[in-house]
């Protein structure tokens, strides 16, 4: 037979009033009810950098005869402020009591942070709470140092690391700590910081345990300096700690392996370089590798290298004008990558570096003449020279066309403003390859006109 509703909020009246419990707020529940308590916040069992094992007591007996729930559902309360408010608050169920032993392991936390948190009882349709508490979780500290690097050669490095007394305790939480490698010292200083950006830096994670290990850290360039520390973070590599830098140099590749001379145009490259490596090496083969260093997203290219006894060559073809490179050299044997010499940076020329403008001449109050010459090392056959020119430096809109004048080109400029500060430069189109040419501008040039005749 159906209890009627007012049979229903008896028994929830009763239950409360027995208790001494709130069931739709925050206030503790359990604070003042002495024996007759059925809902205890223990001590929590064990704290560590970014978890808790909360525990708690259930004593079911203690709950009204009246109120006969048929299923109840424990858990804990997690909360960083002392108010347990809805958007900063976090609940956990526990899987089992052992007698009236309950516990909840929450992680994900955060290391240092104080928690507040209480036990619950989950009746469905409200929630009794146990005594707030507080813990903190511990400090995140490094798990391990490390030593002088040692047997460096040309593209490896052994780093010894000791580990900390901490390490069993961290290790079982899942803690991960190892040596953090860059070129750059300030890519390690900036994951010191809050945001921890590790742009630009290698991890190299080892086990903890009792015993010291060695960490070697490979796929280096020659010639190079590198930087390193100890690092650890949490499981969830949401938290970092990282130690004092240290350095390094690999040894350097220049009298086995090395690029000697770039002579870079605009559109080819012309490469030379040389080796040493033992004859008895047999089934070498050179490879010359290059990118573009001045742009968002660089590709690697490459080309084969002739070899001549210990002299290393190759040109490099479609390269893009007035651009910056690095480039090095790879040897491979058996298919496989056995050596890299150290890297260099070349420039192609610019071919707007070949647009020789001159000052103005003839200037009045309202024209001028503007005088450039096209070298043939970069302009041949039918030349097209165009000036551009304004009154702002960084927007010349207007154009005019140059004409042969002999040995240079002649643009004459009308209809200007007195007394104006004029800039211009010169644009000529240069054919880079067979059937491929652009326009490129010159350096800017400025005059200012003449005052108005009274």
């Amino acid at each position: 037979m159906k209890k009627s509703l007012l049979f229903w909020m008896s028994a929830a009246f009763l239950l409360m009033a027995g208790a001494g419990l709130s069931s739709c707020n925050n206030d503790d529940s359990n604070e003042n009810a002495g024996d007759k308590a059925y809902i205890i916040t223990n001590q929590p069992s064990a704290v560590g950098v970014s978890y808790a094992i909360l525990a708690g007591e259930f004593y079911p007996d203690n709950i009204p005869s009246v109120y006969n729930i048929p299923v109840l559902r424990l858990g804990m309360e997690l909360s960083t402020t002392e108010e347990f408010r809805d958007d900063n608050k976090y609940s956990a169920y526990s899987t089992g009591i052992e007698g009236n032993h309950m516990e909840v392991t929450i992680n994900g936390l955060t290391p240092d942070t104080k928690y507040y948190y209480r036990a619950f009882i989950d009746m469905g349709t409200m929630k009794l709470y146990g005594e707030r508490k507080t813990f903190t979780t511990l400090t995140m500290q490094l798990a391990c140092n490390v030593g002088d690097a040692t047997d460096i050669s040309f593209s490896t490095a052994s780093i010894k690391i000791s580990f900390n007394e901490s390490i069993p305790a961290l290790s079982s939480e899942g803690v991960v700590c190892g040596v953090a490698c860059s070129t750059n010292k300030e890519y390690l200083s900036n994951a010191q910081k809050e945001n921890k950006d590790l742009t630009g830096i290698l991890l190299y994670p080892v086990v903890g345990s009792n015993e010291d290990a060695t960490v070697v850290v490979d796929n280096l360039e020659p010639g190079q300096t590198y930087y390193y520390c100890a690092y650890t973070c949490d499981s969830g590599c949401r938290f970092w700690q990282f130690g004092p830098v240290k350095s390094f140099t690999t040894e350097s590749m220049e009298a086995i392996l090395a690029i000697d001379e770039i002579n870079a145009k605009f559109v080819v490259a012309e490469v030379t370089g040389h080796t040493n490596f033992p004859e008895t090496m047999t089934g070498l083969s050179y490879v010359f590798n290059y990118s573009l260093t001045d742009v968002s997203y660089p590709i690697q290219y490459d080309v084969k290298m002739k070899v001549d006894g210990n002299s290393l060559s190759a040109v490099v073809q479609n390269l893009n004008p007035d651009h910056r490179y690095e480039c090095w050299i790879t040897v491979i044997q058996d298919g496989r990558t056995i050596a890299q010499s150290e890297k260099k940076d070349f420039k192609t020329q610019n071919p707007g570096d070949y647009i020789l403008m001159d000052d103005a001449t003839d200037i009045t109050s309202t024209t001028a003449a503007i005088n450039c010459k096209l070298s043939p090392y970069a302009y041949e056959g039918e030349k097209i020279a165009l000036v551009y020119y304004g009154q702002d430096k960084n927007n010349l809109t207007q154009t005019t066309t140059a004409y042969m004048n002999g040995d240079h080109f002649t643009a004459q400029l009308t209809d200007l403003q007195p007394n104006t500060t004029y800039y211009y430069r010169g644009s000529a189109l240069c054919v880079l390859s067979f059937g491929y040419g652009d326009w490129f501008y010159s350096e800017i040039k400025s005059f200012t006109t003449l005052p108005s005749e009274p």
